[in-house]
Order: structure tokens, then C-alpha cells, then sequence
């Protein structure tokens, strides 16, 4: 008599949708009826309806990126229905991601560490092992080509402010080669190949000026925007000394 309140009590819970109480209710009643075939198709009935939420659920997490939910999900669907070939590849496409989002981690610690070829090589393994994070691969490439931008652009600001117009320039223009238009790169290479014409063509002048005065003042020119183009400060030095000593 158990064996068949049991049954009809799973049955009464199934028809609410109360699937946990069901699933217990016909698993006692196998147990007193473990020949019923009914009791049995009805058990698995269940299971399957379980697996069936789970597997929704599953999904849902997914589409928020909650892979480690969504593979917990597709576990425990798999308990209830163990030949479940959907959840059997979710729970598989959820490792697979658990692993793309450990790869990205790495590549942020590289980016800080300015390891930008081993952070290109994760990026790239992560790319080919992705279905659901391709924005999230992208935009780790990118944050790579932005370190890399500004990087390069570090170095050419600290080559302009060490008065090495010719080298910074150089280097601008290998950045402007590889992202067009970054920050005030065009602007500050136009500045610096105007200092470098300015001082050439004062130099040239100051060359040919036969007045020691003259000759002085365009040093001086070029001075106010490159004092240390060639060996500007010696010159100047020299000629303030003569000057000096003249006019003693």
C-alpha cells in the first residue's frame, strides 16, 4: 500500500509541477515497488522535466556570461538525466569558457606588465577557443594596441623632452604608421620638424653673419626652442666671453 500512496502522491505533485517532491515521491515508491515498470517511467519522467529547467537555466546564465553558474547547471542536469546530450555539450562550451575568461586574466596581468607579444599569443589562443566571448577577445586585442600606442608614445615624449627633436619625430611617425590620429601626435611631430627647419636655416644664417652681435642673436633665437641643437651652448658661451672681455 505504500508503494502506491507514494505513486499517487508523485503523481498528484507532478500535475502541480512540483518536480523536487515528485521525483521523491516516485523514488520511495520504487522502493516498494521496484518491478513497477509505471513507477519507473514516471521517475525518469521527472528527472528528465528537471534536467529540462536546469538546462534553461543553464542557458540563461550563459547569456549573462555566468559561466561557472551555467556549468554548475548543466552538472546537476546531468545527475538527473545522464544521457542528456545538451546538457552533456553545454557543461563542455561552459569549461571551454571558464577557460577563455582565465586566459584574458592573464593577458591584462601581461598588458601591465608590458609583456605585449606573450599577451598577443593568449589573446590569440583564447580567439580560437571562444563561442561566446569573441567581444570580450576583441577587446583584449585592443587594449593590447592601446598599451603598445601609448607605450610608443611615451618613449617619443621623453625623446622631444630631451631636446632629441630628429629622434622623437622618428618615432611619432612610426606611430602615426600604426594608429592615425593619436592624441597629439601630429601635432607635436608638425611642431618638431618646425624646430628643426627654423634651427637649420637660423644655424645657416648665424653661419654667414659676419657681425658677432648678429650672429649672437639668431644663436640666441634658436636657443629659446632647442638649446642643446649642435653645440649651440658652446657658441653662445664663446661669444658672450669675447663680448664680455671686449667690452672690459
Amino acid at each position: 500500500g505504500l508503494g502506491r500512496d507514494y505513486f499517487q502522491q508523485g503523481l498528484e505533485a507532478l500535475s502541480d509541477l512540483w518536480l523536487d517532491q515528485a521525483r521523491s515521491r516516485f523514488s520511495y515508491a520504487r522502493k516498494y515497488r521496484p518491478a513497477d515498470e509505471r513507477t519507473a517511467q514516471r521517475e525518469t519522467q521527472v528527472k528528465r522535466l528537471i534536467a529540462s529547467e536546469k538546462i534553461a537555466a543553464a542557458k540563461a546564465h550563459e547569456g549573462e556570461k555566468r559561466f561557472g553558474v551555467a556549468r554548475h547547471e548543466y552538472s546537476s542536469a546531468l545527475l538527473q538525466d545522464p544521457d542528456n546530450a545538451e546538457a552533456k555539450v553545454g557543461l563542455e562550451r561552459c569549461k571551454v569558457e571558464l577557460q577563455v575568461r582565465e586566459l584574458l586574466g592573464r593577458v591584462r596581468m601581461d598588458i601591465v606588465r608590458g609583456r605585449f607579444e606573450k599577451a598577443e599569443e593568449t589573446v590569440a589562443k583564447a580567439a580560437g577557443l571562444t563561442t561566446l566571448q569573441a567581444d570580450e577577445v576583441e577587446g583584449a586585442a585592443a587594449s593590447i594596441r592601446e598599451a603598445r600606442h601609448e607605450k610608443a608614445y611615451k618613449e617619443a615624449l621623453a625623446l622631444e623632452r630631451d631636446w632629441r627633436y630628429p629622434e622623437a619625430v622618428l618615432r611619432y611617425e612610426a606611430l602615426l604608421a600604426k594608429a592615425d590620429y593619436y592624441k597629439d601626435v601630429i601635432a607635436r611631430r608638425d611642431t618638431l620638424q618646425e624646430y628643426i627647419r627654423l634651427a637649420d636655416e637660423l644655424w645657416r644664417r648665424a653661419e654667414a653673419e659676419g657681425d658677432a652681435a648678429g650672429k649672437l642673436a639668431l644663436y640666441r633665437q634658436i636657443q629659446v626652442f632647442w638649446p642643446e641643437y649642435q653645440d649651440l651652448a658652446a657658441r653662445i658661451a664663446a661669444l658672450e666671453a669675447a663680448r664680455a672681455s671686449a667690452g672690459g
